[in-house]
């Protein structure tokens, strides 16, 4: 067990980072760790039924014959979007319905458990997985570049290179590679710590991105903004999936 490398102007909750996966660990000697009266914690398990309705405020949306639902043998609880063989363009995500309750301005953190499988190595030039926080996005295939207000990691095209973005309406930090690469199929923990809006942190399974500093320092005061799990298939015919075991976004009242 390792302190989280997340200090300085951080006074939102204290926590350690589980060095197997990097998730985020409570510390319960911090009296204000879990104080409902300072922190505001937005969270989903995805424990349901199969064929079930996620529970509000996240909604899904799928586009053509993708399909969003819960997966049977996951105690945890697990929520899939998955592309099937038909010959189109297909696209599913996992928002709070452009109910925008994540504000900027109150130091939030975003952490997402995802499993990302495409059919071959990778996925194709033409498929892409955005994890971050977006303002509107009213449906799955609508474009996620130039989301002003928006901050995330992208999984594209034929690699498995994780990239880093933010776009504060001033300055659009688009496609940076973070220099780590996901794994096919496994759980990853990805992390976004915006308490600093001028020095944005991304991390994957606790290590954080290696490339220049990602800002929003230009970003409108009082920003609100949802999470998003978001995955899109130009065309083609590959059946992948993501599966999300939760979202978090804890942050100041």
């Amino acid at each position: 067990m390792a302190t989280a490398p997340l200090t300085g102007d951080v006074d939102l909750i204290s926590w350690t980072w589980d060095d197997a996966d990097g998730t985020i660990i409570y510390r319960a000697s911090n009296p204000r760790g879990r104080d409902a009266r300072i922190t505001s914690e937005l969270m989903e398990d995805f424990h349901g039924d199969v064929g079930g309705t996620i529970r509000t405020p996240f909604v899904k949306d799928m586009h053509n014959t993708a399909t969003g639902d819960y997966i049977s043998g996951n105690g945890g609880g697990v929520y899939r979007i998955l592309t099937q063989s038909t010959s189109e363009a297909q696209s599913g995500q996992v928002t709070t319905g452009d109910c925008l309750m994540v504000n900027m301005s109150n130091n939030p953190i975003l952490q997402v458990r995802v499993r990302i499988a495409p059919a071959g190595a990778t996925f194709t030039a033409d498929e892409r997985v955005f994890i971050g926080l977006v303002p509107v996005h009213a449906t799955a295939e609508a474009s996620l570049d130039d989301l002003d207000g928006s901050c995330g990691f992208k999984m594209e095209g034929a690699n498995l290179n994780i990239l880093v973005e933010a776009d504060d309406a001033t300055t659009d930090t688009d496609d940076q590679d973070s220099l780590i690469d996901y794994v096919k199929s496994a759980w990853t923990v990805y992390t976004i710590d915006c308490t600093k809006l001028s020095d944005i942190k991304f991390y994957v399974d606790g290590v954080v991105q290696q490339g220049a500093v990602v800002s929003m320092a230009d970003l409108a005061a009082n920003t609100y903004v949802q999470p998003i799990v978001c995955h899109q298939r130009d065309a083609g015919t590959e059946a992948n999936s993501v599966d999300i075991d939760y979202i978090k976004v804890l942050s100041d009242r």
